[in-house]
């Protein structure tokens, strides 16, 4: 009698301590109901984020840089630092379409008028590029680990209020040839353009493969070639598919381009303010 009790004792410490400990009695894990969960509170995110993106270049397979700081001044001249997401070298060919990386983030900072922000590059890690051929190339980017890269883009923040900007690093139109002179085939003159996410939008849709795709203001003269230089930012579509994303909202028009040669416009897209993430708000598109 007294083992059977011993024993009814010892089981029922089991079931205890299973309980406690999260799991259940066929050995699964505990399923946590997502409409249990509660919603991100806005006071807890961080009062700045800074996330990169890219618009592609035929000429490379891989473009790497290395940011050692990201800063933006205050309206009176002084410059505050931002902590970095990541130390790693990035990949700017991987971030194409819509795709991002968290650069950097601070849990607050004052309200205010910021006037500008820039990019300091890291010294000890050059930029480089790999070509179509597989070949490494040192990247020459003036002023890069000195001055910074600059964003004349202004913003107020206001307490309580998180904001989220991307950084599009134009590499159709930053990739230059450095001349026959030069140690390095590659100079890297960075064009750089930053959207507030909560007040951005975008265009998606489909098109034939290598289709390379310019976006300019309403009416802005359009290119006579793919170079894209007048545009605001391009893409190249892959695998059926192409967005353009972290923009402004607003009427915008698109020169198509195939093997170089122009093979139609599409004008009037209409992009509205949503998420650059959200693809059911994308304003739809049918290329030429």
């Amino acid at each position: 009698m007294l083992k059977d009790i011993v024993n009814i004792m010892k089981a029922a410490v089991c079931v205890l301590v299973i309980d406690a400990c999260g799991g259940t009695l066929g050995g699964n894990p505990e399923i946590t109901d997502p409409d249990s969960q509660q919603p991100p509170d806005p006071a807890k995110s961080p009062a700045l984020t800074f996330s990169i993106t890219d618009a592609p270049v035929e000429e490379a397979r891989h473009v790497y840089i290395s940011v050692e700081s990201i800063q933006v001044a205050q309206a009176e001249g002084s410059w505050i630092s931002i902590p970095l997401e990541t130390d790693a070298e990035i990949d700017l060919l991987q971030l194409q379409n819509g795709a991002t990386e968290l650069l950097a983030s601070i849990e607050d900072l004052p309200a205010g008028t910021y006037t500008q922000t820039r990019l300091i590059l890291a010294e000890e890690a050059p930029g480089r590029l790999v070509d179509n051929e597989g070949v490494e190339h040192s990247l020459v980017i003036p002023s890069g680990s000195e001055s910074g890269l600059k964003l004349m883009t202004s913003f107020t923040k206001v307490d309580g209020e998180p904001m989220a900007f991307t950084i599009d690093f134009d590499l159709r139109k930053s990739i230059k040839s450095a001349g026959n002179g030069s140690k390095s085939k590659y100079l890297l003159k960075p064009v750089l353009r930053m959207t507030d996410d909560r007040k951005s939008g975008s265009a998606a849709g489909e098109g034939e493969n290598g289709s390379v795709v310019c976006v300019y203001a309403d009416g802005a003269t359009k290119d006579s070639d793919d170079s894209c230089e007048n545009a605001i930012t391009s893409t190249t579509v892959k695998n059926g598919q192409f967005k353009l994303a972290f923009l402004e909202p607003g009427t915008y028009d698109l020169r198509v381009f195939r093997n170089k040669t122009a093979v139609g416009d599409v004008d009037d897209v209409v992009v509205k303010a949503g998420s650059s993430d959200n693809n059911d708000e994308d304003t739809k598109v049918k290329l030429p």
